[in-house]
């Protein structure tokens, strides 16, 4: 019997999917750190971003990181960057690098061509030039996917 082809759907992922509870603070200093991350499941591909620009109509979708501290002050100056790393995390494709106070407002990001498969990871990595304590219950995150199942 042939193979159906893979249903084609969007989906927004929370902090929360990226394993973030509301519950935990985070330090990132001196390089990029890993502040998240989400296993593709079984038999499923994902990408970052969803939907394209396509005869003069713009359709990505916007991506929201909003990072921010226990005072509720805006960590500005943040790099955040997108990735692709394969299951054995030998292998990493950067998909988008971009700040924070840009992330904060809303960011188009349409759907990525390279694809994580089963067990490969999307994660969210950031670099501040300084020490800077990421407060989760404080911050938020509205990150679009394409998966195909």
């Amino acid at each position: 019997m042939a193979e159906q082809p893979k249903q084609k759907f969007e989906r927004f992922y929370a902090q929360s999917d990226f394993a973030l509870t509301t519950d935990t603070a985070l330090t990132v200093a001196g390089g990029f750190t890993r502040i998240g991350s989400l296993t593709v499941g079984a038999q499923t591909l994902a990408t970052f971003g969803a939907g394209m620009i396509a005869s003069g109509v713009d359709a990505r979708r916007l991506i929201k990181i909003d990072l921010n501290t226990a005072a509720e002050t805006p960590i500005l100056n943040c790099r955040i960057r997108l990735a692709i790393v394969n299951a054995q995390e030998t292998r990493k494709v950067v998909i988008a690098e971009e700040l924070t106070q840009n992330l904060a407002s809303g960011v188009s990001l349409g759907e990525y061509g390279t694809k994580a498969k089963e067990d490969d990871k999307l994660i969210i990595e950031a670099f501040v030039a300084a020490n800077a304590t990421i407060d989760v219950s404080e911050s938020s995150m509205s990150v679009p996917t394409t998966l195909y199942q």
